[in-house]
């Protein structure tokens, strides 16, 4: 798929356009690329939700935040490795 530019054809390259998204905390951005992604995988809020764990505690979270998603074992909550799960 194709988004602002950019060729979106695997997970590596959602994370990317992720990334820009919620660096930016650009909303408008972050709902078009959900609606597109939605459009192309019945998968992409389980998807969004499954990448916001990649990335370190409060980055996921504003992933979470922003995309409206929840990680798809793990729901709102996050694993840390010291800790267990925390918000």
């Amino acid at each position: 798929m194709r988004w602002q530019g950019q060729n979106i054809e695997t997970l590596g390259d959602l994370s990317d356009a992720i990334v820009e998204v919620v660096a930016n905390k650009d909303e408008v951005a972050a709902g078009s690329l959900l609606e597109l992604y939605q459009q192309n995988s019945s998968y992409a809020k389980t998807n969004i939700g499954y990448l916001s764990a990649i990335y370190d505690r409060k980055f996921g979270k504003k992933v979470r935040k922003l995309f409206a998603v929840e990680h798809p074992i793990l729901g709102k909550k996050v694993f840390i490795i010291d800790r267990g799960l925390a918000d």
